[in-house]
């Protein structure tokens, strides 16, 4: 059972109970407004876990095509008087 089914049930059976209260934050939700905000979050979270996928894919193919170069620039560089490569 998933996270959002076990929120759908619990709200179907006790939908006029309290779900969450926050004092500090002055919010209090009942079982039935529960599910739009758990929602919401999940929503939010599978957004922000998509970027940070995006970036952490973009930085390693940056430094993948940056570690490449430097590579490719130390095999083909030759000193001339020890005629050796560097």
């Amino acid at each position: 059972m998933s996270i959002g089914e076990m929120v759908n049930r619990i709200s179907a059976k006790y939908p006029e109970n309290k779900a969450t209260v926050s004092g500090y934050q002055n919010i209090r939700w009942i079982y039935r407004e529960f599910p739009e905000s758990v929602d919401q979050v999940a929503r939010w979270l599978m957004g922000f876990l998509s970027m940070t996928q995006i970036l952490f894919d973009t930085l390693s193919k940056i430094k993948f095509e940056r570690i490449s170069y430097q590579q490719q620039m130390s095999n083909n560089y030759t000193c001339k008087p020890c005629e050796g490569v560097i």
